[in-house]
């Protein structure tokens, strides 16, 4: 309160001083043992009641450190003239903050979420937290912190800074150490087919305690590694644990009821000729996925691990089978196919000779077909009319050769040429052939084209070309290139446009 007034002169009755109008400053708070400064104004001279807490009663702004909440009176006096204010030094209490983390699960499963809870006093209304983990900033200012990244030992920390003016000290913080167990990962093993009434052993793996379910046909549902004697088909999950922290993987055991294999072999055809390939292709019924096959000549093994069997060394009446391991869920495990009996024809190559213009066969096979046949137009055609035997008499010249037929077996002779009457005295000609013998170039020299040649072959003793045709018409001489040919007797034959022929030999170095 401020009570002004005027001060007067007694024998005059008029004012001598100002009044004074004092100011104490407004009303304010601090916590025990804090100091404020008081605001006094109004006066020349300045005096507070009660002095206790003050640093000087009469000075207009004292440092005030009261241990109680008080009410300061200032009296400020300018010469006679005196006012009055209070101001109110409220004192309150210093609040110590606490904080406290609980987790909602102290056995913690690697990978899994944990979240921690604070519960605290004196924070006032508004604190604010600060998570660490291993000292390192992380959360949100929240009071409470959720993370699934955790390794074992890890300390969890919180402060919490107290929003009330009188905390002391501001802040407090608490840790937790966290013990994190390895997650187990459960591994029931592969899907496995058994036989009805067979067994099998599951294969977990992954955590410290195990347990199957169902446990119907288990030799025991609580170890990692069971009998299994289902008696249908049965999905069994198991449970792994390592402590608190649990797993689930599911193995299916495939009950299979047992059927009878067979396997049966075929081939295109047994009957072959010698030396030719005979395929064989084996076809196995309920052998399982993965059979083995046994392929067998005459009760001896032969061949490989495979469906098919090829063989190019078989004799007349060899006996072909194969057996069939099986891997499937069968009556019997081995089981034997059919039995083919090939038919081998062996047939000579037929070798010809030729004595005036008649071809002889000179290997003669008394079961073969023989054919004759001629070359015309660079394609071989049986001669017309068809001539078969064992001798064939040219007509004609020409390249002739015998088709022998036995069985399955076809072979042909080599070609040889005929001249019949088609042939010229070389001594009525002019021509011959330089150098002879010749190593690797001979010419053929003093050809008349007027008498029409038209080309040129050079022929082995046998009456086979062994070069290619010249094309002669009009030549006076021809080059014949011989460094290719193998040394030996050779023949320049030419022939006219009438297909008469002239023969010249040389001897090939």
């Amino acid at each position: 309160m401020c009570i002004t007034f005027k001060c007067y002169n007694q024998s005059n009755n008029k004012a001598v001083n100002p009044s004074a109008i004092a100011n104490g400053g407004n009303d304010v708070s601090i916590c025990a043992g804090s100091s404020t400064q008081l605001l006094g104004s109004g006066g020349t001279n300045y005096s507070w009641s009660p002095t206790t807490g003050l640093s000087n009663a009469n000075i207009a702004n004292p440092i005030a450190t009261p241990t109680l909440t008080t009410s300061y009176i200032l009296t400020a006096t300018n010469g006679s003239c005196t006012s009055k204010d209070t101001v109110v030094v409220m004192v309150n209490s210093s609040a110590i903050p606490s904080v406290n983390i609980t987790p909602n699960n102290f056995n913690i499963c690697s990978g899994t979420s944990v979240t921690f809870f604070t519960t605290s006093s004196n924070g006032g209304v508004a604190p604010i937290y600060q998570w660490k983990v291993n000292g390192i900033a992380a959360g949100t200012n929240s009071p409470t912190f959720t993370t699934n990244v955790l390794q074992n030992l890890s300390q969890v920390t919180v402060v919490m800074m107290s929003s009330l003016n009188c905390a002391l000290p501001v802040s407090d913080s608490s840790t937790v150490t966290v013990t994190v167990t390895p997650a187990p990962i459960a591994n029931a093993g592969n899907d496995v087919s058994i036989c009805a009434g067979s067994s099998t052993q599951l294969t977990g793996s992954g955590g410290v305690n195990y347990s199957w379910n169902p446990p119907t046909g288990l030799s025991n549902a609580n170890i990692a590694n069971p009998i299994a004697t289902p008696l249908a088909s049965t999905f069994y999950v198991l449970t792994v644990s390592n402590g608190n922290c649990v797993s689930k993987d599911t193995v299916l055991v495939l009950v299979a009821q047992p059927t009878t294999p067979s396997v049966s072999i075929n081939t295109p055809t047994n009957n072959i000729c010698g030396g030719t390939n005979i395929t064989f292709t084996a076809v196995a019924i309920n052998a399982g996925t993965n059979p083995i096959y046994q392929w067998q000549v005459n009760g001896i093994n032969a061949g490989t691990n495979s469906a098919t069997f090829t063989s190019n060394n078989l004799q007349n009446n060899d006996q072909v089978k194969i057996m069939v391991t099986s891997n499937g869920c069968t009556t019997i495990p081995v089981v034997t196919s059919n039995l083919i009996t090939v038919n081998v024809t062996n047939l000579a190559q037929p070798l010809l000779s030729l004595t005036t213009n008649v071809f002889s066969i000179t290997n003669i096979d008394a079961a073969a077909a023989y054919t004759w046949q001629v070359l015309t137009n660079a394609v071989w055609n049986n001669v017309v009319p068809v001539a078969t035997g064992l001798t064939f008499t040219a007509n004609q010249s020409g390249e002739y050769r015998v088709k022998a037929v036995k069985a399955a077996c076809t072979a042909y002779s080599q070609s040889q040429t005929s001249a019949r009457n088609n042939s010229i005295d070389s001594t009525l000609y002019y021509m011959y052939l330089n150098p002879n013998p010749a190593k690797n170039l001979v010419t053929l020299y003093k050809i008349v084209p007027s008498q029409k040649w038209q080309s040129l072959d050079v022929i082995n003793l046998q009456g086979g070309q062994v070069l290619p045709s010249k094309n002669i018409t009009g030549l006076r001489s021809v080059p014949i290139r011989v460094d290719n040919l193998a040394p030996g007797l050779y023949f320049v034959r030419l022939t006219n446009e009438d297909g008469r022929r002239l023969s010249y030999k040389f001897v090939k170095e």
